[in-house]
Order: C-alpha cells, then structure tokens, then sequence
C-alpha cells in the first residue's frame, strides 16, 4: 500500500512542479506544447497533459500532449475537480480510478491529476493543467500489485501464504488486479455471517465466497489519505493446513517437553529426598539408642546443615 500511497504523492507533487513552469503560459502555442512535452519525458508517470482554461463560464482543453483534437473532452469527474479548484482557487484534486480517454484511439484505466496554474503566471484568469496516467498498468502500481500476492518469511524468506492481493475504490470498483479481466469490475464480496473483525480503524477481516464460490478469508484495508482499499483473499483451506501445520509443530514440542519432564522430575526428586531419607533413617537409630554410625550429608544447602546438627547431637550423646 505505501507504493501505492507514494504514486499518489508523485503525481501531486509532478503537477505542483508543472504548475510553476513559466513557459507553460508562453503566448506561442508551440512553445506550450514543448514545455507539455518536455514536462512529460522528464518524468514518465503521466501519458497526456491537457492545459484548460475557462471560456464563458466553461472549461476548454486550450493544448495537450501527446497531440490530441483542441476540444479533447473532459470527463465528468474531472470536470467535477475543476470546478472544486474553481472554488478554492488553490490546491489540486485528483479523480477517482475509472476509464479515461487519452488517445482517440487508447481508452484505458487511470486516474487524473488536476492542478491550478500559478496565479503569478495567469493574472486573473484562471488556467488549469490536467495530468492523466494509467493506474494497474504503470511500474508503481504494477510493484504493489506484485507484493500483494505472496507473503514471505523475513528470516528464510520462503513463502509463508500465496494469495489473491488487489485493490478496490470507495465504491468497491476493481482498479487493480492481477487477472486483468477482472479490472473495473464489481467486487462483490460480503462477509458471511456477521460483519468480521476489526483489526483497527482501517483494516477488517471476514469470511466470505469467492464469485466461484470458493471459500475465502478476506482482509480490506482502507488506504491514508487517497479513495482505495488494498483487499487480500486467503483460500480458507490454506488457512486450515496453516493452522494444522501450526499445531502439529505445537503437539511436538509439548511431547518433547514431556519426555524431558518425566525424565528431569525423578532425577530432581532423587536428588531431593535422598539426603532428607538419610536424616530420617540416623534419627530412627539415634531415638532406638543406636549411636553408631556418622551421620554424614554432602552440600552446604539447608538439609546438609540439618545433617550437621544432627552430627553434633549425636557426638555429644555418644
């Protein structure tokens, strides 16, 4: 989830460093579209720039990159995000994950990135730039979709689960996953029974059917600060040979320490009560008048100096 968290940050952070650019409100066209194609190779994250301005009351793509009609249309949601910028004045908005146009001929799964132009280079006229990039197919996203596959031991680094890792909107929409026929589909995942288990504020964990069917453990956490959900499904069988395999390492350790116990013990024992018989058996003889023998008890814990007392007695009887 951070490499997902951290393309998010990159992508607001590329738009801010555009926004700054002088050149990009240069009254040469040509010159714009440079610093848009410049802006674009310095950094390979997004695959089209679109630079927007207002045109009474609406929102008009004025230059893009890679070279696109003038009046390339703008989405919805991103239509949404200009006029949310239109109203702070300041600031940049992203869109949610969804299908975007970046060519006439390539439609694809991504997400937009809009930003208002510096003021000190616009005046008073507001000037926007929109910056699109694919989502489950860039590097970033491509590298946590990878690591939500498989969990490894941080010691031997063998794998300890293999399971299914992807990653969900707030409306639930796949917008990463590693079977790419099931990207911009509907998860429809419903914890059987109650409603699971809060591990904390952000993440949960249920059980639940697969569309196959298939029984599964599910765990969904919601991401810091960006609209996504990492999901990972565990086939509950794994969880069962899992368990069973936990137990068994269990059942031998507790029979090993056993074995050891019911050796230990009387050895412990015997060395306990040995002493404490040889005490018994001199008092025996000395109460039956029997003053021979020395009473003789190897240490310099409490039972030996008892056999010294009893030493003593039993010289000055004698």
């Amino acid at each position: 989830s951070k490499n997902i968290q951290q393309f998010y940050i990159t992508g607001r952070n590329l738009i801010e460093a555009f926004n700054g650019e002088p050149q990009i409100m240069s009254t040469n066209p040509q010159v714009q579209l440079e610093t848009l194609n410049i802006a674009l190779r310095v950094v390979p994250f997004f695959q089209q720039l679109l630079l927007v301005s207002e045109s009474g009351g609406e929102f008009v793509v004025t230059a893009s990159t890679p070279v696109a009609p003038v009046d390339a249309a703008l989405t919805a949601e991103e239509v949404r995000a200009l006029e949310a910028l239109q109203v702070l004045g300041v600031g940049v908005e992203e869109t949610r994950v969804m299908e975007l146009p970046f060519t006439p001929e390539l439609r694809a799964n991504g997400y937009s990135v809009v930003g208002r132009v510096d003021q000190e280079l616009t005046g008073e006229t507001p000037w926007y730039l929109i910056g699109r990039a694919l989502f489950d197919v860039h590097p970033e996203i491509q590298a946590a979709l990878a690591a939500l596959q498989r969990q490894h031991d941080p010691e031997t680094g063998d794998i300890v689960y293999e399971y299914t890792g992807f990653v969900v909107d707030e409306n639930n929409w796949i917008v990463a996953h590693p079977n790419k026929d099931r990207v911009r589909t509907f998860d429809e995942i419903e914890a059987l029974g109650d409603e699971g288990v809060v591990v904390d504020e952000d993440g949960i964990i249920f059980e639940s059917l697969t569309p196959e069917g298939e029984h599964v453990l599910v765990y969904m956490r919601r991401m810091q600060g960006i609209p996504l959900s990492v999901v990972l499904e565990l086939p509950y069988i794994s969880v069962l040979q899992t368990a069973t395999r936990t137990a068994g390492s269990l059942l031998f350790v507790q029979l090993a320490f056993g074995v050891v116990l019911g050796v230990a013990i009387p050895v412990l024992s015997s060395r306990i009560t040995r002493p404490l018989n040889a005490l018994a058996q001199a008092a025996n003889r000395i109460s039956r008048g029997n003053l021979l023998g020395e009473i003789a008890i190897a240490g310099e814990d409490e039972v030996a100096q008892l056999g010294d007392a009893f030493e003593q007695m039993r010289v000055r009887l004698e």
